[in-house]
């Protein structure tokens, strides 16, 4: 009798197991049926044969799902403002530059001429014949300006304390004549104490809240303690105000054939391409951006996966020349220099410091002009899949392979935009 007692009770034992077991694989193929991430239904799918489910089943290492709709916006990192305006040489400024030419008998004509076509830099215009530039730029070099680097970089050590910018950037048009009026939480505030001088893919441009690409050999060195801005709600009294001033009469050098201001907002991190999503703001008109942002963040067991498993970098990963935290926009202009230097030899005098290389100037711009559709067409591969050889890299078809990764956690922001005419 007890034997039969104790079978009695392991056979129940078993079925309760047994029982707990296929309520879990009932869940769990029912979870797999309805879930909405992609490709797990194929693991419970009927129709699906063993080696697919297998497949699905290793394939989907990283789940993504949302957490929360309802994210405080205090923790949030307010977004970077770039001010662009359309022109590139600042009238005021020429005549700094004009007593050197006059001092070093540099025909004005050809110098004057040099000016209002160095947009053209940015915008890569057919120039037509430059010859005289030439000569232009090697009085200016006689004269103390650099034009083949984008700046002397004695401030590396720290015994010299000057420093000699290049002609476009004391040229470019001032952020003080600009942006006149500055409001931060509904408060003033000086506009010089918000707004920084930066390179963009526009020319130098005015930024508020960026902490992206470095401009110089120390600070990459060197990096300072960040310091993100935040704000305390949402509305339109809680966010960064500005009076602008698109100054007509100051115009030598427009990127575009009329006035304006372009503007873009961004994650402060990523390097400010004006080409991609910047708003233009034109005299006598009020913009108005609304910002709706999104948190990507990937949890930190995420790290033990390799690159080519969860697909994705983390801030602190990569290897990027400009920046200390790893951006995929700015990754992807790193790979479009790599490019440029490649074709041309030179690199545009926009982007942030990294070695020596020539810097272009006018006379580089029919190899720019001519190239410009390869690099501006960027392919982005795995890592596994690009090729050791640089030629290769380069000349695979009519695009650049780069091969960059999306940020295992990110910070976007989409944007709602009205415009009305601005009240005297």
């Amino acid at each position: 009798m007890k034997e039969t007692s104790r079978n009695q009770e392991e056979n129940s034992n078993q079925g309760t197991a047994s029982n707990m077991c296929n309520q879990i694989k009932y869940a769990l193929m029912w979870w797999c049926d309805n879930t909405s991430l992609h490709g797990l239904h194929y693991i419970s799918s009927k129709d699906s044969s063993m080696f697919t489910r297998l497949f699905f089943a290793c394939e989907q290492s990283v789940l993504t799902t949302v957490r929360s709709t309802a994210f405080p916006v205090w923790k949030i990192r307010f977004p970077s403002v770039t001010v662009c305006n359309f022109n590139l040489v600042y009238k005021d400024n020429v005549k700094k530059v004009l007593n050197v030419v006059r001092a070093n008998n540099i025909n004005e004509e050809v110098f004057e001429d040099m000016l209002y076509n160095l947009s053209a830099l940015v915008i890569y215009d057919d120039l037509g014949d430059m010859s005289g530039y030439r000569i232009v730029f090697e009085e200016l070099e006689k004269a103390g300006y650099t034009t083949d680097r984008l700046m002397e970089e004695v401030l590396v050590y720290k015994s010299l304390r000057t420093k000699i910018y290049i002609l476009v950037f004391q040229l470019a048009h001032p952020c003080s004549s600009m942006i006149k009026k500055c409001f931060w939480q509904s408060e003033e505030v000086q506009c010089s104490q918000i707004f920084d001088s930066v390179k963009t893919s526009q020319g130098y441009c005015c930024a508020f809240n960026y902490y992206g690409s470095v401009d110089t050999v120390e600070n990459l060195e060197n990096p300072q303690k960040l310091h993100f801005l935040h704000v305390s709600g949402a509305g339109p009294n809680l966010g960064l105000r500005l009076l602008l001033d698109v100054e007509e009469s100051q115009y030598i050098s427009p990127i575009k054939p009329s006035y304006g201001i372009n503007i873009l907002v961004q994650d402060g991190f990523d390097y400010p391409d004006m080409d991609l999503i910047a708003n233009t703001i034109l005299s006598t008109q009020e913009l108005t951006i609304s910002v709706n942002p999104k948190i990507y963040i990937s949890t930190e067991s995420v790290r033990y996966l390799d690159y080519e498993h969860r697909h994705c970098l983390f801030e602190d990963e990569g290897d990027l020349e400009w920046t200390t935290t790893y951006s995929y926009k700015t990754c992807l202009s790193q790979c479009r220099i790599e490019a440029i230097l490649y074709y041309c030899n030179c690199v545009p005098y926009y982007y942030p410091i990294r070695r020596r290389e020539r810097i272009c100037t006018l006379l580089d711009v029919p190899c720019l002009r001519a190239n410009k559709y390869k690099y501006n067409a960027l392919e982005i591969v795995d890592s596994v899949f690009v090729p050791r050889d640089t030629k290769k890299m380069y000349e695979h078809g009519d695009t650049v392979r780069c091969k960059c990764y999306p940020q295992c956690s990110e910070q976007m922001f989409t944007l709602h935009t009205d415009r009305a005419t601005a009240t005297p």
